[in-house]
């Protein structure tokens, strides 16, 4: 396993999402120090935080740790879901990321969204 690897992906998935390394760090229980240090490939989470990031971004715990995946297979997964997307969708999604996290919890209570990980569970 090569811990730059993993801390790309953690990276690149946390900036898709548009998580602050704060944001993400208060959902799995790490200081932002900690998480940059995983995303720089300078120390490697333990299973238990790899298993809350896969939760987190809804990716299988074998894509964290498999090396194989290539730039094509990413570039194919970006490519169908902007394919499918709206300019109206897109507006959606920069108003929500600027949100505060009230307003963003306020939101996912109105629209119904149930969350899969421990800390939006912890947090209602």
């Amino acid at each position: 396993m090569n811990k730059l690897v993993i801390g790309n992906k953690i990276k690149y998935e946390r900036q898709r999402f548009g998580l602050t390394l704060d944001e993400l760090g208060r959902r799995l229980g790490v200081s932002k120090q900690c998480l940059s240090g995983w995303e720089h490939g300078r120390n490697m989470p333990d299973i238990i935080s790899l298993h809350n990031i896969s939760l987190i971004f809804n990716i299988d715990i074998k894509d964290f740790l498999a090396e194989t995946k290539t730039d094509s297979t990413v570039e194919k997964n970006k490519s169908l879901i902007f394919d499918t997307i709206t300019e109206k969708e897109l507006l959606i999604i920069e108003k929500f990321r600027s949100m505060s996290p009230d307003k963003r919890k306020a939101l996912e209570i109105l629209l119904d969204i149930k969350s899969n990980t421990k800390y939006e569970a912890d947090k209602s």
